[in-house]
């Protein structure tokens, strides 16, 4: 394997001219590079004076060559955890819920609020308590603070709520339990939210999740502005970032000739197998108040004694009759109402309208106007007589109604055949992420509409759905059957020549027709360093003050001088020297080698042994040294 690695590398590299050269100059620049981090970082001392104290108590960083110096500090005065939600689960439903919060940053909790029902439902802004195991007697709160940001629950209604999604039994087994992660979030960021509607300088920089319980972390910018030592403060350089990062990316992608450009500019980088394509799915309804308006002519012949009465009747609550009436004088008319018209409507009627003409000796007045249920004279003969007018007539009744839309759109299902469900926000609760169900569902909610005649309260499972999807494109597969061929050829015959130092080995490339070609081939392949046969360590003499102490008393009670030595191992660094302290008082034993101490270490275990059994009572009474 390592051989085959060492061929494929030398390949790829394509080492020639002044390859050589370059193989050392690296080599060399490794082993500089690493003795440099071994020297700073290489020791548990060295670790802790120029890592960890530097950056948690604040101090100079330092590059490993030393050339270059920073002042850091990763911890800000007011960075706590100030606000925390932790909740049980029994019987499916979260209880307890408990709310702790510590407003001045000093560790110290001030205020812990306990929910006073059980949780069977999360929201954006609040909980829902039902039933236990199901879903219905359900109450609706709300997240609320006061004035100084602690916060409760206030009663509400379901319209009052968003993004809700149901966590009992009703729903899914151990919902509370399994889907932890999104029910903490949904609980802390309702709360969190609470709290900066009454305190909108609080800022978060990260929440953690452990368990079922969720910390959230404030930050106060002013201390950590006071505490950065430049200009520009901290909370100002994280909003209105001057990344050098960013800046060098652009650099290097302007010029063609970097590897950055290389590689983003090949069509690996830039051909794609498939796209990611956003859709939603929403169940619309509207309703809104319209005006309207019926007409209506006609023409015929009535019998008249000498008055003409007409009138809109109303028939039912939509339907009403256009009638007119010649009263009998018992001249031989006798013609009661007389139906013109019957007209339906889907609302209340507003202006109404009715004229006439009619021929003959007899003057009439055209028209009634806005009368409903109100007969109407609208002309009369000088005498009675019996007499048969022609007629025609002309109507118009205004009205209201809604005009009510109940639909879904569906922007998906056109253009994501064949597409696979990425990620789905229903109702602004996460149930699909990474290609997966979360196991959350949305619960019912329901709207409010008014309009100029009613109140609408549709109720839909769901309302929105938006969703990505992921939709693999037709393009061929990249056909890496040639380079797989080719791979086998040149490490199959791949051979050492130790007499000219090549590498020397076979390639086989086909043609535009696929024929087959070998050649014969060769590629410098520089004498790798060998390894080290051990990593190299030393062997010191520490002082110390032997301050053991045993059932007899210590060793101070025993010897006249308790200053001893213990011995001590060392890593060498890579310019092979032992890292110890004369000035100190160390004493080196034996300088950087391969140390071989196992019959030390057997002698030792031996001698424990023997002194073990040494410590046995054969007479099963405890006795004291001589």
């Amino acid at each position: 394997m390592f051989r085959n690695l060492v061929i494929s590398a030398a390949l790829a590299i394509s080492m020639a001219g002044n390859a050589y050269g370059a193989w050392a100059d690296g080599e060399a620049a490794a082993n500089t590079a690493g003795g440099e981090v071994l020297r700073q970082w290489g020791s548990k001392v060295g670790m802790s004076e120029n890592v960890s104290q530097p950056a948690t108590s604040g101090g100079t960083m330092k590059s490993f060559d030393g050339n270059t110096s920073f002042q850091m500090d990763l911890s800000c005065p007011s960075s706590n955890a100030f606000l925390s939600v932790l909740y049980g689960v029994g019987g499916g439903e979260i209880s307890p819920l408990y709310v702790d919060q510590d407003m001045d940053f000093d560790a110290i909790i001030e205020q812990r609020f306990t929910s006073p029902v059980a949780v069977s439902g999360v929201c954006d802004n609040g909980i829902i308590s039902c039933s236990a195991g199901t879903w219905t007697n359900c109450s609706y709160y709300t997240w609320t603070a006061d004035a100084n940001g602690y916060v409760s629950l206030a009663s509400g209604s379901i319209y009052d709520l968003a993004g809700c999604s149901c966590i009992n039994n009703s729903c899914g087994a151990n919902l509370a339990v399994t889907a932890a992660e999104d029910i903490l979030h949904k609980l802390g960021d309702g709360a969190v939210n609470a709290v900066r509607s009454k305190k909108p300088g609080m800022s978060v920089s990260s929440a953690t999740v452990t368990g079922t319980s969720i910390e959230y972390f404030g930050l106060n910018p002013e201390g950590c502005d006071a505490n950065s030592g430049g200009s520009l403060g901290a909370s100002v350089g994280y909003y209105n970032p001057t990344d050098s990062t960013s800046l060098d990316i652009a650099s290097s992608d302007a010029q063609s000739g970097t590897w950055y450009s290389t590689i983003s500019s090949s069509v690996a980088a830039s051909a794609s197998t498939g796209s990611y394509v956003s859709c939603s799915v929403e169940n619309i309804f509207t309703a809104s108040t319209q005006d309207y308006q019926v007409t209506g002519s006609g023409a015929g012949t009535v019998c008249v004694e000498q008055d003409l009465l007409a009138r809109i009747r109303t028939v039912d609550s939509t339907t009403y009759a256009i009638e007119i009436n010649a009263p009998d004088y018992e001249l031989g008319c006798a013609n009661g109402w007389i139906a013109l018209d019957t007209i339906s409507v889907s609302g209340p009627v507003g202006n109404t309208s009715f004229s006439i003409s009619v021929s003959g000796d007899c003057t009439f007045g055209n028209s009634i106007n806005n009368q409903v249920d109100i007969a109407g004279g609208i002309g009369t003969c000088g005498s009675p007589s019996m007499r048969t007018l022609s007629y025609t007539y002309n109507y118009s009744i205004s009205y209201q109604a809604d005009t009510v839309s109940d639909y879904t759109n569906d922007e998906c299902t056109p253009i994501t055949a064949g597409c696979d469900l990425k990620s789905e926000e229903v109702d602004d609760v996460t149930t699909y992420r990474s290609f997966s169900p979360t196991g959350l569902l949305p619960v019912e909610s329901c709207m409010a509409i008014t309009t100029s005649l009613n109140t609408y309260n549709p109720c839909k499972s769901w309302w929105k759905a938006d969703k990505v999807y992921y939709c693999p494109d037709n393009a061929e597969p990249y056909d890496l059957d040639t380079i797989t061929e080719r791979i086998v050829c040149v490490t199959e015959s791949a051979a050492d020549d130790s007499t000219t130092a090549n590498l020397n080995y076979t390639d086989c490339t086909r043609d535009e027709n696929g024929v087959l070609t070998y050649g014969a081939n060769s590629t410098l392949l520089p004498n790798a360093s060998d390894p080290p046969d051990c990593e190299l360590w030393c062997k010191v003499k520490v002082p110390k003050t032997a301050t053991e102490a045993a059932l007899s008393g210590n060793q101070s009670q025993y010897q006249v001088d308790n200053s001893t030595y213990e011995e001590a191992y060392r890593l060498c660094g890579v310019d092979v020297a032992c890292p110890y302290s004369p000035a100190d008082g160390e004493i080196l034993v034996v300088d950087c080698s391969c140390l071989d101490n196992f019959s030390s270490a057997a002698v030792a275990l031996s001698a424990i042994d023997e002194m073990a059994k040494d410590l046995l009572c054969s007479s099963g009474t405890l006795q004291p040294p001589p």
